[in-house]
């Protein structure tokens, strides 16, 4: 439930070096605006120093999803609320560095490079090119998985260690579709 406006402030920073974040970019909505493009409010900039302000927020004891984007940051999310009695909220958000992740889409029976494939991770995603190379920025730390499912072909999830990201080869299997007729032991068709 939507009351008065509040004003939410506070910093972009780098979480392992505390460092300020400039030029991030700061998006929220409401659960209840979700596929409502003309319910997205405008974007916040971050300054030089890291810091944002968003204006007239609504208050609300709903959670609202926000989510920073920054270069070299792959996109994080938090929720929370802004009920408050307070008119000027206060949120740091903390932001980690991703960590590239570089690899080849291929199909496997041809090795023909696959261009125009969507690769998805933990906060980053990318578009093979012409020659079946793609580039992103993973989030988290330890492992995380790569999603790859371009049309006419198999899906697949391949885990990638974050520490010492190797090259990842997506060798795609084409999907195939079975047509038939079902028939009982006297040949006859059967129904459904």
């Amino acid at each position: 439930e939507l009351s008065r406006a509040v004003r939410l402030a506070g910093s972009v920073r780098n979480a392992v070096t505390h460092a300020p974040v400039a030029g991030a970019v700061i998006q929220w909505h409401l659960p209840r605006d979700l596929g409502c493009q003309e319910c997205s409010p405008e974007p916040v900039v971050t300054d030089e120093r890291g810091n944002f302000a968003i204006a007239e927020l609504g208050q609300s004891s709903e959670p609202v999803y926000f989510w920073v984007e920054a270069e070299g940051y792959p996109k994080q999310d938090e929720v929370f609320t802004t009920a408050n009695e307070a008119l000027v909220l206060e949120h740091d958000f903390a932001v980690r560095p991703g960590l590239e992740v570089a690899g080849v889409v291929v199909d496997h029976a041809t090795g023909a490079p696959l261009a125009g494939v969507s690769i998805r991770a933990s906060g980053g995603r990318a578009t093979s090119d012409e020659a079946g190379r793609f580039r992103l920025l993973a989030g988290g730390t330890g492992t995380t998985s790569l999603y790859c499912e371009p049309e006419g072909y198999c899906g697949l999830q391949v885990p990638v260690t974050l520490e010492a990201p190797e090259p990842v080869r997506f060798a795609m299997v084409r999907s195939t579709s079975l047509a038939g007729r079902t028939r009982d032991a006297e040949g006859r068709g059967l129904a459904g």
